[in-house]
């Protein structure tokens, strides 16, 4: 039987990452949108992922990047995350398209990165015939089980369609700098609680977040403004989340 031409069922990548995304969450994966790449999944303790010897580690760290055809701009994206000079890497890093090349995929390997498709050809009893279908899985990708990876996990998570990037979404340097207004606002602080939290002094010089008060020895003291883009303000979600998490804890 003549193998049927692919019709791609999905409309957009945001619909192939929502999809993908509620798959994982299913089998046990913590999800974050929009953080590493597409996608950012950690496998909770009760995640039921298999892999060669067993289950998926808890803690174990996947990125996935997802475009809706095999393309030079995905190999590229998977390469970001995989290559040597990376400060960071996950345990996995997964390409996800509609719909797979085999040559795509085995130049993909060549990188260090696993690449899926989204669909699968099935038989329809009703059309007696096969036909293209969404089928998303996660028992897709060359995990290493001796590395869980070592991306920052974000502490609290924003909401947010995957693969359709927002400005108000996660970033490692928003959550320390939000994190930061709200443990000194009222009080005074210095360019060593700026390096203690990994945030550079100059751009809150520069934006006008803060003003110098007065000096503590050689250390000059400062306070924060009422900038209304302080980061704070800037990214209100963020703030209301760090401030529940405390609260909770």
């Amino acid at each position: 039987m003549k193998r049927p031409r692919f019709v791609n069922p999905y409309g957009s990548e945001a619909e192939l990452c929502e999809e993908f995304a509620a798959a994982a969450r299913g089998r046990g994966w913590e999800v974050y949108p929009e953080v590493h790449g597409d996608l950012f999944l950690v496998a909770g303790p009760s995640c039921t992922t298999r892999i060669r010897g067993g289950l998926v580690p808890e803690g174990a760290q996947v990125v996935v990047e997802a475009k809706m055809a095999c393309s030079i701009g995905l190999l590229r994206q998977l390469a970001d995350h995989t290559h040597e000079d990376c400060k960071h890497r996950p345990a996995a890093v997964l390409g996800l398209v509609p719909h797979i090349n085999p040559d795509f995929q085995r130049l993909a390997l060549r990188l260090g990165a696993s690449v899926t498709g989204a669909t699968s050809l099935q038989w329809d009893d009703d059309c007696n015939t096969r036909r293209w279908v969404r089928r998303a899985s996660l028992e897709f990708v060359r995990l290493d089980a001796h590395r869980l990876g070592d991306m920052p996990v974000p502490a609290v998570r924003v909401d947010g369609p995957a693969g359709v990037p927002s400005p108000s979404g996660w970033t490692e340097w928003k959550e320390s700098a939000v994190r930061l207004c709200l443990d000194f606002e009222g009080k005074t602080l210095t360019s060593a609680d700026f390096k203690q939290r990994g945030v550079s002094i100059t751009l809150w010089r520069k934006k006008r977040w803060i003003v110098e008060v007065g000096k503590d020895g050689r250390r000059l003291v400062y306070r924060l403004t009422d900038a209304a883009d302080r980061p704070d303000r800037a990214n209100p979600e963020i703030a209301r989340l760090l401030k529940a998490a405390e609260v909770s804890s």
